[in-house]
């Protein structure tokens, strides 16, 4: 392979782009492929299961009846559930249990008793609690003949043992009274499929709006029109596929030395902003300011996404102590701050950074350092010490 044909190949990549470009500037004004409502407001976690609770509701206005559930449980196998039309079925989100804890969707079918449960995490850095998936699976054995608890989150997040644990889960499992899904491999098709059986074209455009979502938040996916146009020109020959690997591995290892590049500046942070360096290694960075005895600064990567904020020595969990400082990071900072355990102030820098060019071009011009120089600044400026009683310099 010559260095001639890898320039060939970039220079009909580009081509390729470009038409792309010139077909939507030539369609845009009809197709719009561009836009999408969900850009305009921010789904979190209770969002997101509204969203699915509504159409796996058979009597939600979406006007479709239960093609989404009858979908629902045929793609992911719940063939011991049956449905049939004028089924008396609730479904409900946040369902509060005899133990006050609430699962974020419940569909009961009151006329064939049978239940299923939905526990949505749509961060990977979520929390599970303390017998959480146990009291959930209980709960449902004793309200439905027959039920299953599902378990949805990211595709590298795994369950925590104090939750349920592994012998607990195969057993429901060989049961069909347990599912983990994940919305790489799982939730995106399936939302992609209530699209295509659709008839009304306002509830198909929402349901691809939700799934162009997706599929940027999981999986990197931004332009999915350029995307398919690239693939198909590196199936066409043999040349272009030899080209195609030597750019992925050559992808990967470029992104190792920008993550190099990444922890020198933010190294770099001890001097400028007077602070003591904790611990590093190829994935995390921790800054400790003067006065500050049990938590530090820092960043991490972790399951395809780097995020930062503030880790602790100890667990503590005690979610109330950090609110007043996360509600201020968000009105300061844009928003996007939350708590997470061990991180009790967190935010995520990037996520699929493995295909997502977002946060390499960020540390390549500087603007990934910028923002934590900026989180840094604002949380010792408001406060002298890691009590997090509001101490104004």
């Amino acid at each position: 392979m010559t260095p001639t044909h890898i320039t060939n190949f970039f220079s009909m990549a580009n081509t390729k782009i470009k038409l792309v470009e010139e077909v939507r500037k030539h369609f845009g004004k009809e197709t719009s492929p561009k836009f999408n409502s969900f850009d305009f407001w921010w789904i979190d976690e209770n969002k997101v299961s509204e969203i699915l609770a509504f159409f796996l509701n058979p009597h939600e206005n979406h006007e479709q009846g239960d093609i989404y559930l009858k979908h629902f449980i045929k793609k992911f196998n719940f063939t011991h559930f049956t449905c049939k039309e004028g089924d008396n079925i609730y479904v409900q989100c946040e369902f509060s249990t005899n133990e006050k804890r609430r699962i974020d969707i419940v569909i009961f079918n009151h006329s064939q008793n049978w239940a299923i449960g939905i526990e949505n995490k749509i961060n990977t850095l979520t929390v599970d609690q303390p017998k959480q998936l146990e009291h959930y699976n209980t709960y449902l054995s004793e309200r439905a003949k027959d039920y299953c608890l599902i378990y949805l989150a990211p595709k590298d997040k795994e369950i925590w043992e104090e939750s349920m644990s592994s012998v607990i889960r195969k057993e429901l499992q060989l049961a069909n009274n347990f599912k983990h899904l994940t919305y790489e491999d799982d939730l995106v098709d399936c939302v992609s499929e209530f699209a295509m059986m659709t008839e009304s074209i306002r509830v198909r455009s929402f349901l691809k709006d939700f799934e162009k979502t997706l599929r940027r938040r999981y999986m990197g996916e931004k332009d999915m029109e350029a995307k398919g146009a690239i693939i198909e020109m590196m199936k066409e020959s043999d040349k272009n596929l030899e080209t195609s690997c030597l750019i992925y591995n050559s992808w990967l290892d470029m992104q190792q030395q920008l993550k190099d590049e990444f922890k020198s500046q933010l190294l770099g942070l001890k001097n400028e902003l007077d602070l003591d360096v904790v611990d590093y290694n190829d994935n995390k960075v921790w800054l400790r300011p003067r006065g500050w005895t049990k938590h530090y600064f820092g960043y991490s990567f972790e399951a395809g996404h780097v995020f930062y904020g503030i880790t602790q020595s100890t667990l503590e969990t005690n979610e109330e102590k950090f609110t007043e400082a996360i509600n201020y990071l968000n009105d300061e900072l844009n928003g996007g701050y939350q708590y997470a355990g061990w991180w009790p102030i967190y935010k995520y820098l990037s996520t699929n950074i493995v295909s997502n060019t977002d946060f390499w071009i960020a540390i390549r011009n500087g603007a990934a350092k910028e923002e934590m120089r900026n989180f840094i600044k604002v949380m010792m400026n408001k406060y002298q010490t890691d009590d997090f009683e509001v101490c104004v310099k």
